[in-house]
């Protein structure tokens, strides 16, 4: 199976479809930012245990800009400590190559801003109780936010400074996430302070004191909020020049936005507070506002998450049914690479066949390279086994050993009686006693005539038995008496046969066990 297309053109990394980092493995590429591209990918466990996780990165022509690092870190470490359901949460954080990347819960949706152009594009606007109600839930998430401490209890005077409807997510279920707080500003603990002139933010979404450059509190996010509410009404910004200098140019003049046409009274109040350019008179808190704009929403209408994902499924669903084929799409090529893996993993582990003894076996780490169909290499490290020569125990060998021995002698002593039988039996004969030779015969002589064959002995043995053959005798050769320096050669004196009675025929196991 081939690794499907990336929903988004690949940002300038090493990063492709089947990549590890560390725990998580890369599917598809789902969303690029202006400095930040976004992955999804599935962390597995245990006992086939698997989650699909969102993968945040710098994009690689920023990752050598220390400012964006610190930028990049900062969110981490705000999100890190931000527990509510209306915030997308932060699950890991890890670099690869030096490249910082969080991993994210990941949310089945899309982005209001996706919402609201599919409405305008389809001429249907997005109901006035779905937008109360997406705004509620934005207020709960920045308040928590805004309200969040260190350990120690004191406020980090969180703000968000980038709240758009790009940053808010609607999940296919109804939920409202909030997202990207990586202009998110900690006041007290953050890297560094705003460079002077230098503006973070989308400038069509910044209130007057943004623009202006100065401190900054939770109502500037209120403020970006009433943008937010302005646009999703009647589809327009409420303030939108010619060039983005134009357009900051009104902000910073503090004129207040043209009143939307045939909007409830309640509701047009209730912008005007939220889009007050002074900041002393505007709405002071989230949590103040999340209550107002629930007060408003029992008089115009109230909504449900449910409506919230009636509404998404309407004018989203082909987009989500599209991405969440590619990712489906992306796990089957994963799994494919998996399965590879896994067989490579059994013809490095398979151990060769062994009856008798147990294989020694030395674990060594070991990494393998394993190109996906689409040519992507997959690094895969693991454990294989070396499987050392079995080699046999000492009593087994001595046993071959003796074994061996054993044979080797019974083959040695059939030959030596084959050769036995077929010499002539011979027996003891009358001859004249070695005290009555003459002192100048040899010790040792060859048989004279008078000297009568061994085999007239009336104990002739006609048939050799299975015994022992003494080898035969050396004679020396007679030595002449004249030479003075000669001494005749220490020689063994003549074994007088043995009469040997025969015996019953035998085994060669019998008779070499009786030999030994």
């Amino acid at each position: 199976m081939s690794d499907p297309p990336a929903l988004f053109p690949l940002a300038p990394t090493r990063w492709v479809p089947g990549f590890r980092l560390g725990r998580y493995e890369l599917l598809s590429s789902i969303a690029q930012g202006g400095m930040a591209t976004v992955w999804v990918a599935r962390l597995q466990g245990e006992h086939g245990f698997e989650k699909l996780v969102a993968i945040k990165t710098i994009l690689a022509q920023y990752s050598a800009d220390p400012r964006y690092e610190a930028m990049f870190l900062d969110e981490a470490r705000i999100i890190a400590n931000i527990r509510h359901p209306n915030v997308a949460q932060i699950l890991d954080l890890g670099s690869d190559d030096a490249l910082p990347y969080l991993v994210l819960e990941w949310i089945e949706g899309d982005s209001l801003s996706l919402l609201q152009r599919a409405t305008t594009q389809n001429r249907l606007p997005i109901p006035v109780p779905v937008a109360l109600h997406v705004l509620a839930r934005m207020c709960a998430g920045l308040h928590a936010a805004h309200e969040l401490c260190d350990r120690s209890g004191k406020r980090l005077n969180v703000v968000h400074r980038d709240v758009s409807p790009q940053n808010v997510l609607l999940s296919s279920t109804g939920e409202v996430k909030l997202i990207d707080f990586g202009i998110a500003k900690a006041l007290d603990q953050t890297s560094q302070e705003t460079h002077t002139g230098v503006l973070k933010g989308k400038i069509s979404f910044m209130s007057p004191e943004q623009a202006n450059g100065e401190r900054l509190d939770a109502r500037a996010d209120i403020w970006a909020a009433g943008v937010v509410l302005y646009q999703l009404l009647c589809g327009e910004l409420p303030f939108r020049g010619e060039s983005q200098l134009k357009t900051l140019h009104q902000i910073r003049s503090r004129v207040r936005p043209t009143p939307i046409p045939g909007l409830p009274s309640v509701l047009q109040k209730l912008l005007d507070r939220m889009l007050e350019p002074n900041r002393a008179l505007r709405i002071g808190s989230a949590a103040e506002l999340e209550s107002e704009v629930e007060r408003v929403s029992q008089l115009v209408g109230a909504a449900t998450t449910r409506d919230v994902a009636a509404l998404v499924q309407e004018h989203l669903g082909p987009r989500i049914a599209a991405r969440r084929a590619t990712i489906d799409a992306a796990l089957g090529a994963a799994n494919q690479r998996t399965r590879s893996v896994l067989e490579l993993d059994t013809i490095v582990d398979r151990k060769p066949p062994d009856t008798t003894d147990t294989a020694r076996s030395t674990p060594r780490a070991s990494s393998h390279e394993l190109a996906t169909p689409s040519g992507a290499v997959l690094m895969r490290s693991y454990t294989d086994t070396v499987v050392d020569v079995p080699q046999r125990s000492r009593p087994r060998a001595l046993s071959l050993l003796f074994l061996g021995l054993t044979l080797a002698a019974g083959v040695g002593l059939l030959l030596s009686l084959e050769g036995a039988s077929r010499v002539p039996a011979v027996a003891s004969a009358s001859a004249p006693s070695a005290k009555s030779a003459p002192s100048s015969a040899p010790l040792l002589a060859t048989p004279t005539a008078t000297e009568a064959p061994l085999a007239s002995a009336p104990q002739a043995v006609t048939e050799a038995p299975p015994t022992q053959v003494e080898p035969p005798v050396v004679r020396v050769e007679d030595v002449p008496a004249t030479s003075p320096t000669h001494k005749p050669a220490a020689v063994r004196p003549k074994p007088v046969p043995r009469v040997i009675k025969p015996k019953p025929e035998r085994d060669v196991w019998s008779a070499f066990s009786e030999h030994r």
